[in-house]
Order: structure tokens, then C-alpha cells, then sequence
């Protein structure tokens, strides 16, 4: 953050409004920001700590994300109207949204206030009074172009954000340094993290006082977002609360949290600014050449938005750490070029005996399967020519480029080198999963459910891969209902569906990894992620689920068209072991096609390793020899 203050990038001429408890007003962090201050009701209360956090994590000059934004702050009582301490209401927020608006039009368009942050989480279902006013401020403001960014904002915007804590030495700039807090597992994909914990702002006890806090909380992250709103506007006037949120999640790095062992997106300020300004802008502390890569990096997240033809020094990496980094093939490691080929076409190989049945014909020929995920690009090497019929249900990107998603999960399925079943047929369905709309992937299967019904007995789709999990739990996806329901019809149709969420009918895959120096020794294979993504798998549902690799291996990519490439994935998660397992079982099919979803699913549990925590690996010659046993 602050190399693009170095660089002019620092809320300039933008206006924030914030609406929380009682300001000092003398502090040197703001205190020359600030121009408007109020109280509604009048307060007895001198000052509050929360209303001098707010305020210098959102405009301090040392502790704020923009600190050149000009602030007005009006105070509002979190009591309600009789004054009884502990009943709240949102009465006092709402009318402190009002009267910002009332300001805004006595200010010039350039003036305007154009983001209002509230460290407060207004709902409907908590029992405090006075929501629908809340409600009605909320409109006011959205209709006249002011976003109202505060802890409420997945159910006044669906934006989702979660808070990150640092260990209180760790490097504020350093990825690797921050995990996330209070994070459900299995609910919380697409869920954007930013800052929260270790952090110092300004202490109402005097102008020149600070206070550190270890752990924070989403009163601290509401008014970091709407800094960074503040910046975006700076460099691209036109940006709307809906263009930045979606330029957040495109820009966002990826990384696998050490506290909860998933892949979590966290905001990338400089990405950010770069992609809505339309010009590039550098982390300056964190050049390439200052950037020293650990176990398990991801070189493409780390140099973004270079992500391809990055050169890594010998200072910069160990060889003997190569195994464990996320890469392409235009990667160069000066020193280890062989050594790195030679890994990243290692990684080729799906293991597990995999490429022996290939040998013996085994390749899931003539067995047609489908994918839902996000658009792709289908002219690859690896897998042109085996997309039969491709649908899109809404992604509305340019037709010249391709997700990283949607060619990892195809070629792991069905690529030929790369590739479990590499002889498959495949209908692709491209689903916006960055809309967190369960209709797009129930208008994806419906459509699959559509193509079999054109296509005699011989030839049905089989299966259909979706490395997501369109579920309404937790507020995960909207319309999941929509989801269950294109699923159940699928299996009335006899077409098995894999996918991610959590249950025993759909969601029974997990990620794992073999060991690199035996990879076809499925007793080697451990359950989870590689490095310290520690995790307790000895748990009984755990014994539910079929684990598949999902590390250590090498993807098909193409970000531009005619651009093709291959990554080597250190860490991968569920989202490749769905479609391993998917390929696996058109191996089945190909060895005995009378067979049903259901039997091929038993089956896959029947000749499943079983380890010492009665964890079951997928097992592939074992498999194919009960399935040509069965009748």
C-alpha cells in the first residue's frame, strides 16, 4: 500500500464519509483530513477508541490506506433512543447516512462524497431495532452513486470479505505473513480477505498516542475497503461499487492458508489500481529482484500481473525447492532450466498407475463426459479436438482469451498428455462462477441433460465434473435450490454428477498427494495438501471420501488465444482431484459400460488403498479390475 502512495496513488480528491461512535477530533493522523464533524444525537460521551480507529485506518497519514482523502464524520449513538446502553438500533446509523447525503449536495461533483464507511453490521435477523430505516438510507445512497461500504456489505451488495490476521513481526507486505480468521471451510469460497489484525491506528487518549491490537475484527476491514474505493476513484473516476468488487476478485492473490489448509483470495492492492488505471503499477519494496521465493511460492501470483516469462535469479530460489513452486513452462530458474523441465514433465504424469493402463488401450476412448466450470479457451493441444459441443451460460468474456480454472480441470480430465482419460468425449458448459449465482451451473447441467437426450443409448454422457460446490449454505451461492434441483434430474437420467460441496451424495472427492519419488505407489499417497498445510483427517467423515492427487502436477493453460502453456502446480486442492476421479471412472466405463453411477461409485470405494485412519485413495488398476469383474 504505501509503494502507491510513493507513487501519487494516495485518495487524492476524494471524499469518505464514515458513520461510527464518538471522534476525537484532535489527532495528528486526521486531524487535517478531517472536514466535518457532528454528533446525532448530542453525545455526553468526550470521545470513543473505535471512532479514532476508524478514522485513521481509513485517511491516516501513517496508519491509513488513503491518506490524501478528505473525511467527514458524523457520530452516531450505537445505544438506542432512550439511551439504554446495550439495546442498539440503526435509527442514529441511518440518519448519519442521511445527513452525509444532505452534505453531498452542497459540495461540487468533485467534492462529493462518494463511499461511507460503517463499522457496523445492520441485519435483519439480529433483533435491532429500526432496520428498515437503515434500509431506506441505503437506497437513498445507492441511487444517488454514494457506496456504503460497511460490515453488511454481502447483504446490501453480496460483497463478501473476511479479515486477516499477521503474526506481529511478519511482514505487512510479505503474502506469506497473513492467514485468515474465523474462516468455514467449506463455506466461504469467493469470500475476498483484507488486513485486519496486528495492526496500530490512533488512540483517542491523545494526539500523538497510537494503539496496537493483536487480533482486530470487520470494524477494522470496512474502512481499509473504502480507502482502497477511495484510491480506485482516483485513478479511474467512472468506478462503480459493482466494477471494483468484481476488479478485486479478478486481481486478488491466491494462497493457500496455513491456519485452514484451503486456497483463500486476498486483495491485491497494486494489482488493483494497475488493472482500474489502465497503467501498470509496481510494488516497489517488492521487485523481483527483492523477492526471495519459499517452500511452495507461487511464482505467477508473486510476479503478477507477470505471469509467464518471469527469470529467477539463483539468489532467489533453492533447487531443491523447485518440486514445491507453482510455475510455467516460460518460467526460467537460471542454473536449474533442466532441472525444472524435468519436474514440470514429471508432473505430467497422473500417477497411480495411470499411464500403464493408457499402455494397455485403457483411455477412456469413446466414453463422453462433461465439465461445468468457467470459460475456456478450446483450441489447446492437449485436449483440441475432443470438446464435441461447448456452451456458454453467461461468463460474457472476450472470445480471445481463456480461464485458468476452466483448461486446469479439462486437461487433468481429459488431456493427452496431461490427462487421466485422455480419449474422452467432452461437453463443456462455462459457468460464471465469479457471478456466486447457483442458476448459471443449473442452466449448465440442464443443458448437458438436454445433449444426452439427443444421443442413442451407446453414446450417454456419463458424468459431469464441477470443481465448485453452487450451494446456498452459508450464503455461499444464491439460488442453490436451483442447483439440487438440475442434480437430481441429472441421476433420474442416469448421468452422475461430482462436485464440491458437502455431502456424501455429490461431494465424496478429496484432494491429496503422492510421493514424488513413487508416484504409482498409491500406499505412499497422504491425504490433503503437501508442505505444512496440517490437518485432522482423522475425523469419520473423512472415511466418506474417495482422495485423489491433486499436487504436484502439470495443467493445461491458455490465457490468450494460441498462447499455449503448461503450469506445474506444487498445491493443488479438491478443485483437481473432481475431475482426477472423473476420469478415473470413464476409464471404468470404457472397461465395462453397462455399469451404473452408483455401482461405478461402490466400486471406487471397493478397490480404494485404505490407510491406518481408514482413509480411502483412489486406487486406478485396482479399480479397472473390479470393474471388469462386475456384471
Amino acid at each position: 500500500m504505501r509503494d502507491l502512495h510513493a507513487q501519487g496513488i494516495d485518495g487524492r480528491g476524494i471524499s469518505i464519509g464514515i458513520v461510527d461512535v464518538t471522534l476525537f477530533t484532535g489527532h495528528d493522523e486526521y486531524r487535517d483530513n478531517l472536514v466535518h464533524y457532528e454528533d446525532i444525537p448530542k453525545s455526553d460521551v468526550e470521545w470513543h477508541m473505535h471512532g479514532a480507529a476508524v478514522a485513521s485506518l481509513a485517511v491516516g497519514k501513517t496508519t491509513g490506506v488513503a491518506p490524501g482523502a478528505k473525511l467527514y464524520f458524523i457520530e452516531a449513538s450505537w445505544d438506542d433512543e432512550n439511551g439504554k446502553e446495550g439495546d442498539m438500533t440503526y435509527k442514529y446509523y441511518a440518519e448519519g447516512i442521511h445527513r452525509l447525503l444532505d452534505i453531498n449536495k452542497q459540495l461540487s461533483e468533485k467534492e462529493k462524497i462518494k463511499v461511507i464507511s460503517i463499522s457496523a453490521n445492520p441485519s435483519p435477523d439480529y433483533g435491532v431495532s429500526n432496520y428498515t430505516d437503515y434500509e431506506k438510507a441505503l437506497d437513498r445512497a445507492k441511487e444517488e452513486g454514494v457506496f456504503i461500504m460497511a460490515v453488511s456489505s454481502d447483504v446490501d451488495y453480496g460483497f463478501r470479505f473476511g479479515g486477516l490476521s499477521r503474526e506481529p513481526l511478519g511482514d505487512p507486505n510479505d503474502l506469506n505473513a497473513y492467514y485468515a480468521t474465523d474462516l468455514n471451510e467449506w463455506k466461504d469460497e469467493g469470500r475476498i480477505f483484507f488486513p485486519m489484525g496486528s495492526r496500530a491506528f490512533a488512540s483517542y487518549v491523545g494526539e500523538n498516542d497510537y494503539t496496537w491490537i493483536r487480533s482486530g475484527g470487520a470494524s477494522w476491514t470496512a474502512p481499509y475497503i473504502a480507502g482502497l474505493y477511495a484510491m480506485a476513484l482516483q485513478v479511474n473516476p467512472e468506478v462503480t461499487p459493482d466494477s471494483f468488487w468484481s476488479a478485486i476478485e479478478e486481481t486478488a492473490d491466491v494462497k493457500m492458508d496455513s491456519v485452514y489448509n484451503k486456497n483463500i483470495l486476498i486483495a491485491n492492492p497494486v494489482n488493483l489500481i494497475s488493472k482500474l488505471a489502465g497503467k501498470s503499477y509496481s510494488a516497489l519494496s517488492s521487485s523481483s529482484q527483492a523477492i526471495i521465493l519459499k517452500s511452495y511460492d507461487d511464482i505467477s501470483q508473486l510476479f503478477w500481473p507477470n505471469r509467464s516469462g518471469n527469470i529467477i535469479e539463483q539468489n532467489q530460489y533453492k533447487p531443491e525447492d523447485i518440486f514445491t513452486y507453482s510455475f510455467d513452462n516460460t518460467t526460467i530458474f537460471k542454473g536449474s532450466e533442466a532441472l525444472a523441465s524435468e519436474i514440470l514433465e514429471g508432473g505430467k504424469n497422473p500417477g497411480l498407475g495411470i499411464k500403464n493402463l493408457h499402455q494397455q488401450g485403457i483411455t477412456g476412448k469413446n466414453v463422453n463426459v462433461a465439465i461445468i466450470d468457467q470459460n475456456m479457451l478450446i483450441d489447446h493441444p492437449e485436449f483440441t479436438g475432443r470438446i464435441f459441443s461447448y456452451y456458454d451460460s453467461g461468463c460474457y468474456q472476450p472470445e480471445d482469451e481463456g480461464s485458468y480454472h476452466g483448461a486446469s480441470v479439462t486437461g487433468i480430465l481429459g488431456g493427452k498428455t496431461v490427462g487421466v482419460a485422455p480419449e474422452v468425449n467432452i461437453y463443456y458448459a462455462a459457468a460464471p462462477s465469479w457471478e456466486r449465482d447457483a442458476k448459471y451451473f443449473a442452466d449448465c447441467l440442464n443443458w448437458v441433460i438436454e445433449q444426452n437426450k439427443g444421443l442413442p443409448k451407446s453414446e450417454k454422457i456419463r458424468i459431469v465434473s464441477v470443481s465448485s460446490a453452487p450451494t446456498s449454505e452459508g450464503n455461499w451461492y444464491k439460488n442453490g435450490e436451483l442447483w439440487e434441483e438440475a442434480v437430481l434430474k441429472a441421476q433420474k437420467d442416469g448421468i452422475m454428477v461430482i462436485d464440491c460441496r458437502e455431502n456424501d451424495d455429490t461431494g465424496f472427492v478429496f484432494s491429496s498427494y503422492y510421493d514424488l519419488a513413487d508416484r504409482d505407489n498409491v500406499t505412499k499417497c497422504a491425504p490433503g495438501y503437501p508442505g505444512n498445510y496440517e490437518r485432522d483427517f482423522k475425523a469419520k467423515p473423512w472415511q466418506k471420501m474417495i482422495f485423489a492427487p491433486a499436487s504436484f502436477r502439470t495443467l493445461a493453460q491458455e490465457f490468450i488465444k494460441g498462447e499455449y502453456c503448461y503450469r506445474y502446480d506444487g498445491v493443488g486442492g479438491q478443485s483437481w482431484a473432481v475431475p482426477y476421479v472423473s476420469g478415473v471412472l470413464a476409464l471404468g466405463w470404457q472397461v465395462n459400460p453397462k455399469l451404473d453411477g452408483e455401482t461405478m461409485k461402490k466400486l471406487l470405494f471397493r478397490s480404494s488403498w485404505v490407510n491406518e485412519d481408514g482413509l480411502h485413495f483412489i486406487n486406478p488398476p485396482a479399480f479397472i479390475d473390479v470393474v471388469r469383474k462386475s456384471h
